[in-house]
């Protein structure tokens, strides 16, 4: 079996969508297409092809969001750790199953989204961290000064102070 290469099939999706479409966000459009493509799984939930038609439209609005192939690679093994570090509750047959939003998401502390993480979109420091330390996400340095706010550096080298963090 061989490797799909995510970032080639995003490159490739981009420029077709590009040249049937035209440019731009589109965000409407799209949504509205998923939701008539949910419809659609809820008609034919066994046939795969309407399960990737979401896929496909969900991949179009990000590139289109201004995201290049390697972050969304990258954004889907995130949100796949977070996914797996929350708590879930049991399963219920009829019902949505969401996360449990008073448990801490990820191991780490969430600083406010500055400095935004070109991954995650939020920056997130290992919990405890002082000092000098990086984004477990995208390695950005961070700087925490023993106020506990967290900073970074400009385009022209000035500290950008940021709120105290969040525990993630």
């Amino acid at each position: 079996m061989s490797t799909f290469d995510l970032e080639g099939y995003l490159s490739r999706q981009r420029e077709w969508s590009k040249k049937t479409f035209g440019d731009g966000k589109r965000t409407e459009p799209i949504c509205r297409h998923i939701e008539k493509e949910v419809n659609e799984i809820r008609a034919y939930p066994e046939d795969i092809m309407e399960w990737v038609d979401v896929i496909i439209l969900a991949l179009d609005g990000a590139w289109r969001a201004g995201y290049p192939p390697d972050v969304i690679g990258a954004a889907l093994v995130v949100k796949q750790r977070i996914n797996m570090e929350r708590k879930w509750p049991d399963p219920k047959p009829d019902d949505p199953s969401e996360h449990d939003r008073s448990a801490p998401a990820v191991t780490g502390e969430y600083i406010d989204r500055e400095p935004a993480c070109n991954i995650s979109g939020t920056c997130v420091a290992p919990k405890g961290a002082g000092g000098l330390t990086n984004c477990i996400y995208c390695g950005k340095e961070l700087h925490r000064r023993n106020d506990g706010l967290y900073y970074t550096w400009d385009a022209d080298m000035k500290a950008i102070q940021r709120p105290q963090a969040q525990e993630g």
